[in-house]
């Protein structure tokens, strides 16, 4: 199915991109950091940024694959759920966020960061597999017909 295909495609290019990536930014991160800030001027805002993208390279992995699944499920018309899960995994960012910074600082924030990737990426792979955006591509593609056939 080309479908399929093309999200195993888009899932490995992706993938191996990031992890390409997760490595650089995890050995040069404050390097990485100095293309956006002098560091003559701002070695704490440059340490902060590197502390961040060291603890966040690692979830990369899991980012892309919530992108790429859920752009397959947008790009077939099911983009209510998409937007559903949009909504938890900011409530989980914002819930985990809130919640732990009074105990942890600011790694709450990229703590909170990786876990709203992780459960987009669940539930986005899980609708994936239950394949019931076949359903809503089907009647995009009717609709599609429809429409071209009355012109």
């Amino acid at each position: 199915d080309r479908v399929r295909g093309g999200c195993r495609s888009g899932n490995l290019i992706s993938g191996v991109f990031c992890v390409i990536m997760s490595v650089l930014i995890f050995v040069a991160s404050p390097t990485w950091m100095g293309f956006f800030l002098d560091a003559a001027k701002y070695p704490a805002e440059i340490a902060a940024g590197a502390y961040y993208l060291t603890h966040v390279a690692p979830f990369f992995l899991v980012m892309s694959v919530m992108f790429v699944t859920e752009g397959l499920l947008k790009g077939t018309g099911d983009m209510n759920y998409v937007t559903v899960i949009t909504f938890l995994g900011m409530g989980a960012r914002l819930g985990l966020s809130y919640g732990l910074a009074g105990s942890m600082g600011y790694d709450a924030i990229w703590i909170g960061a990786c876990v709203s990737w992780a459960v987009e990426a669940v539930f986005a792979v899980a609708r994936y597999l239950r394949g019931t955006w076949r359903e809503k591509a089907m009647l995009l593609q009717k609709a599609h017909s429809y429409n071209t056939s009355r012109s």
